[in-house]
């Protein structure tokens, strides 16, 4: 009998999922597979490998990249994003965190994942790692293309380099990394492990070849697969690939923990803005926990942050929301479980540097009540209820849940605890809804994990109108520098290296060294789950059964009205803010504390043309989620939310207003490609407007509009338009869906539909007025980055040309965008795509170097196209289109999506349609509707930049504002 491949040395049934975890090693090497046994056909595979970074270069982040740039097995340039073209695949990434490096696939196809399992494999073990792709990766030196008396004559170019201007450009990703220095100063979580723009230059190819001898042995990994293809056929690949090639490795590689402070400490930092206005300072505590391999460190910890942080009405929250001394609570505010050890931080932002220490004794104020006065027990009970929620919750949208699955345990199996307590926390909980009855359950909570922890941190962290201007200048002396030191002959190399790089990145390589499915290979698709419908008390209710595994869904639909423009511009702010409103007599404290007893509730706004065009449809949505056994809890609430809300309590608008602005402007850096996007496509249809004027640079005006007008008699304006905007919603026609296992919807349609018909008579029906003035195209941003966009008018989804729209952005994007402006770039991504919602054709750029080129390119890409005749390419564009259109998702997702769509009116019928148009596409057809809608001249331009580089787009037709 044959020895086996891998030992089994342990096997848990998860009853509350449903599946088992299967736990092996190899003996020979050391390596670890866990398998996730169960029925899903959506396949999934991870492999994660420690990655201990030294220093701020990046080099784990920069590795990661240049891995998935060619192996020894397929030895061409780009064979990840190649397999992404020739792949079914549901989901390909790959990314770096502060310890560890994953690879994650999922698939339906067997084939598929056998594929991918192989690329993924060579490329993780056996990668080439070419100096020229550490070049276009990570960074290089080029000589400045137009020599300027101003700029020095190099320039530093890469993708991860500009990726992380981008991103450190957001002042909540620098304060993120300056807390993770102060909390874990004796670790590798001090360093930014994606890479510290400065200190990027100081990793060396050679340094980074050392990092994967060290760190890349399967020994150190753990390889995780998820579903229904055989373990013992992964794991018979994974040996012959892999292992037979290694041996066990000398020791463990494992991040540290943190030695515990004696005293807390504190921490003053700044961060770049283009002013030091008032109110722009970021004040955070935060405390170090127990172990993220923990269950139980794991569960109280989140225990712990419901108490305090839960809603409006959880006692720390309403300290940092209604404190004057701030904007709002920081987007940080919970637990972190990013490291080794949890981290429980609370802070705001929007403050000033003298307001820190207030603050930390108004904190600690709450903090000694919460421990003093405790917290009733229906209160603790419904914080378990929501983490068991949590854990049993399969989800709705369309990341893989074997991914998510992965994700949970991915801390036990690389801290070498047992993976399983992560996912069975059945005991846990049981264990501490009995702790919870016995008194000074909390006072003890709070007090061991933070009154009397000692490793705490403050840090305070600043606006610094220099900053920007410094490290420019420190970058600028460096390059100054190096270029004094270049003789002749390294001169000369530098130009030979940008010139074998550009060689390298135009060359054709054979796309045959890389397995592949093909149209052949992509299955019928699934017709979409069937509701049961019933009328009751005259509302229509949709009954969806599906797997819910104890949790149970509802959604309240109302069919827009006819709204004032007025009413439009703000209806956003509605949706986002009803559930934060009192009811009736009670105030919003009390209605979050009840309704948080029953489950979690949201509203939002959908607005959309028929699928053949014409005026927008919209909806609006109340939705509500719990576990089965508070179904009736769920449907009251929902059933109440729009009726009795009251708005009448003009203190917390205003609250809800500052807190809305300063997210809005947190995120900026990281939506500047979609911000560009939007502004581009504003003026080609009503759909397109509407997404700007409720999710573009519009809606940022609007936002700092009414936040700036913060005065009892504009709030309470805005309360009178939430109010008239309710009273045409009681006149609107309203439907009821629900979601979740058949024992759990037996008679719930009935209790449903007491939300009651519209009053008489009915609205008018919904129209889009937009009565906002002329926009800019060019938008100021703090940003060391530039985000391009352009945009055409196209057709609507059931016109015959838009499958072939589809299939011609996936053409461009991966034909002619991403060598173009990626690699030769040095954006960190870029893409074109048909727009079905805005009946537009768009392209884009995503932390970009590069201005005008950049939107050169964009035309660039049509001319090229226009000559361009790759069957495989037009192959893997129709393929990558069904990819989309098939992404499958969870059971309760799927019905989720089936209503959602009926509403849209895209029934398979249509779908079918769609699809066949899709994979009827060839090239003669794709330039008749490249030349129909996108000839240059007709195409509007907008871009997201900082005002340092509004210059470098001289002569785009710009006009520039600041968002």
């Amino acid at each position: 009998m044959s020895t086996p491949l891998f030992e089994l040395t342990a096997t848990t049934q998860i009853s509350s999922l449903g599946m088992e975890l299967r736990q092996y090693q190899h003996a020979a090497t050391g390596a670890r597979h866990l398998h996730f046994a169960c029925n899903d056909a959506n396949n999934a595979f991870m492999v994660v490998l420690p990655t201990l970074p030294q220093d701020s270069s990046g080099v784990a982040h920069i590795l990661e990249h240049t891995t998935l740039c060619g192996s020894q097995r397929y030895p061409v340039r780009d064979p990840f994003f190649m397999m992404l073209r020739r792949s079914l695949n549901t989901f390909m990434n790959a990314f770096t965190g502060s310890d560890s490096t994953a690879y994650p696939f999922a698939t339906q196809n067997r084939k598929d994942f056998d594929n991918l399992l192989k690329v993924y494999l060579d490329a993780v073990f056996f990668p080439n790692l070419h100096p020229l792709d550490f070049a276009q990766e990570g960074w290089r030196l080029e000589m400045r293309d137009e020599a300027r008396d101003d700029q020095p004559p190099l320039e530093f170019h890469g993708v991860v380099y500009n990726e992380m201007k981008g991103a450190m450009s957001a002042p909540l990703s620098q304060l993120y990394h300056h807390l993770h220095a102060a909390v874990f100063p004796d670790t590798v979580y001090r360093h930014n492990s994606g890479g510290e723009p400065l200190a990027i230059p100081d990793l060396t190819h050679a340094a980074l070849r050392d990092f994967h001898a060290r760190h890349y042995h399967p020994g150190n990994a753990v390889f995780m697969t998820y579903g229904s293809f055989p373990e013992s056929e992964h794991q018979q690949q994974i040996a012959e690939l892999v292992l037979a090639h290694f041996q066990r490795p000398d020791g463990v590689i494992m991040s540290p923990l943190q030695p515990r402070f004696s005293a807390p400490r504190s921490a003053d930092v700044h961060y770049a803005a283009e002013d030091e206005g008032e109110r722009a300072t970021h004040i955070v505590w935060a405390w170090l926990l127990g172990e993220a391999a923990e269950a139980d460190d794991v569960v109280q910890a989140h225990l712990l942050s419901s108490i305090l942080l839960e809603h409006s009405a959880s006692p720390l929250r309403h300290f940092l929301e209604t404190t004057e001394l701030a904007d709002a609570p920081s987007e940080l505010c919970g637990v972190d479980d990013a490291a080794r050890q949890l981290v429980f931080v609370c802070g705001v932002e929007g403050s000033d540097v003298q307001h820190a220490q207030a603050l930390e004794q108004g904190i600690f104020e709450v903090l000694e009540s919460v421990a003093r006065d405790g917290v009733d027990a229906a209160t603790l009970d419904a914080v378990l209820d929501r983490i068991e929620m949590a854990q049993r919750d399969i989800g709705g949208g369309s990341y893989p849940f074997g991914l998510q699955l992965m994700g949970r345990v991915m801390p036990a199996a690389m801290y070498r605890r047992d993976p399983a307590r992560l996912l069975e926390l059945d005991r846990v909980l049981d264990t501490l809804r009995r702790e919870i009855r016995a008194p000074g359950f909390v006072a003890g909570l709070v007090r061991r994990l933070l009154l009397a922890n000692s490793h705490r941190v403050r840090v305070t962290m600043a606006p610094d109108a220099a900053k920007a201007e410094r490290d420019e200048a420190r970058e600028t002396a460096r390059l100054v520098a190096l270029a004094g030191e270049l003789n002749d002959s390294a001169r000369q190399r530098l130009l030979e290296q940008a010139a074998a790089l550009r060689e390298r990145q135009s060359r054709v390589d054979d796309p045959d060294v890389l397995p592949r499915v093909t149209l052949a290979d992509v299955p019928a698709p699934t017709p979409a789950p069937r509701a049961r419908l019933s009328q009751h008390h005259g509302v229509e209710v949709h009954r969806y059964d599906c797997a819910a595994n104890g949790i149970f869904r509802m959604q309240l639909v109302y069919d827009l009205p006819d709204l004032t423009a007025d009413e439009l511009r703000v209806l956003p702010l509605l949706s986002e803010y009803l559930t934060e409103f009192g009811h009736g007599d009670e105030d919003y404290l009390a209605v979050q504390t009840r309704r948080a007893l029953s489950g979690n509730f949201g509203t939002n706004t959908m607005a959309r043309a028929p699928i053949a065009g014409g005026d927008l449809r919209g909806w609006f949505v109340i939705t509500g989620k719990g576990l089965a056994r508070k179904r009736d809890e769920v449907i009251a609430i929902v059933n109440e939310m729009l009726d009795g809300a009251r708005f009448d309590e003009i203190e917390h608008l205003g609250e809800l207003l500052m807190q809305s602005r300063a997210e809005a402007e947190q995120s900026l850096t990281d939506r500047g490609h979609q911000l560009a996007v939007i502004s581009a496509a504003r003026g080609f249809s009503v759909g397109a407007a509407l997404d700007d004027l409720w999710d573009g640079p519009g809606a940022h005006r609007i936002l700092k509009e009414l936040a700036a007008a913060d005065d009892d008699a504009a709030l309470n304006r805005l309360f009178a338009l939430f109010a008239s905007i309710r009273d045409k919603l009681r006149h609107a026609p309203r439907r009821v869906a629900l979601f979740g296992d058949a024992a759990v919807l037996d008679g719930a349609e009935v209790l449903a539909a007491r939300v009651g018909a519209p009053v008489a008579p009915l609205c008018d029906p919904f129209v889009a007025r937009i009565d906002e003035p002329a926009a800019c195209n060019g938008w100021l941003i703090n940003s060391q980055v530039n985000f391009s966009a352009k945009a055409y008018a196209a057709v609507a989804e059931d016109h015959p040309d838009a499958p072939l729209l589809a299939v011609l952005g996936r053409y461009l994007q991966d034909g002619f965008l991403h060598g173009e402006i990626r690699e030769k770039g040095g954006a960190y991504g870029s893409g074109a795509s048909y727009d079905t919602d805005s009946a537009t054709f768009r392209f884009y750029s995503y932390r970009d170097p590069r201005a005008l080129a950049t939107l050169q390119d964009f035309d660039r890409a049509l001319a090229w196209f226009a000559v361009d005749d790759d069957r495989q390419r037009l192959e893997e564009a129709v393929l990558g289109t069904i990819r989309a259109l098939d992404q499958p998702r969870s059971p309760s997702g799927e019905c989720e999506r089936a209503f959602t769509n009926a509403l849209y009116g895209r029934d398979d019928a249509f779908r079918e349609r769609f699809r066949a148009r899709v994979l009827a596409a060839d090239h003669a057809a794709l330039r008749a509707v490249a030349a129909r809608y996108l000839a240059p001249a007709a195409g509007h331009v907008a871009v997201v930049c900082s005002s340092a580089s509004e210059a470098d787009y001289a002569g785009a037709d710009l006009s520039f504002g600041k968002l």
